[in-house]
């Protein structure tokens, strides 16, 4: 009579158990690497929406700059459109159509300073004293600027505006960005 086995061998048990194991072993792996892209996704999705924020709202300054046709819009020893591609502040300027949701009094002119610094750049309401967006994570800023038909790298002119400037942003990982924004020349 023969017998019949019942239950398995120990070397069959230690098989499953080693197959068991590296299923076990590529799934976390796979797990992991699928945690990883998926943050690495969210981190890259947030540096384009920074960027993307960055040139809407600059964009949208340049767009309503303007030089006030009264001296007193602009404050004692302030001059109406300033840019530097050295300093802290890059960029000073009025803007019109200050959103005023709140109907409080006073004017629709509003001074606004971009200011960068240890890779930090910053939009500063200079009519308030609010600091608005900040965004960090940019290597570079540069400002060029186009009048009477070619590009310059300085603008000295505080008193008119040149009619576009072209924005190069370097932000990690994307690189270097360029936009150029049109100025309209008018008086508030």
């Amino acid at each position: 009579m023969r017998r019949i086995q019942q239950g398995f061998t120990l070397l069959e048990m230690m098989v499953a158990l080693a197959i068991f194991s590296v299923v076990g072993l590529v799934g976390y792996q796979l797990l992991q690497g699928m945690l990883r892209n998926g943050e690495q996704l969210k981190e890259h999705s947030s540096r384009l929406n920074d960027e993307e924020r960055i040139i809407a709202l600059l964009s949208r300054d340049l767009a309503q700059a303007a030089i006030p046709a009264h001296p007193a819009q602009v404050p004692a020893g302030d001059v109406p459109f300033f840019t530097s591609n050295h300093d802290e502040e890059r960029l000073r300027l009025t803007r019109r159509n200050w959103l005023n949701p709140l109907q409080t009094q006073r004017s629709s002119l509003q001074r606004v300073a971009w200011r960068f610094s240890a890779g930090t750049l910053t939009r500063v309401s200079l009519s308030d004293g609010q600091t608005g967006a900040q965004f960090s994570g940019i290597s570079s800023l540069q400002l060029r600027f186009w009048a009477g038909g070619s590009w310059h790298t300085d603008w000295p002119a505080t008193h008119s505006l040149p009619e576009a400037i072209e924005v190069t942003l370097t932000m990690q990982p994307w690189g270097e960005f360029k936009h150029i924004a049109l100025l309209q020349e008018n008086h508030g």
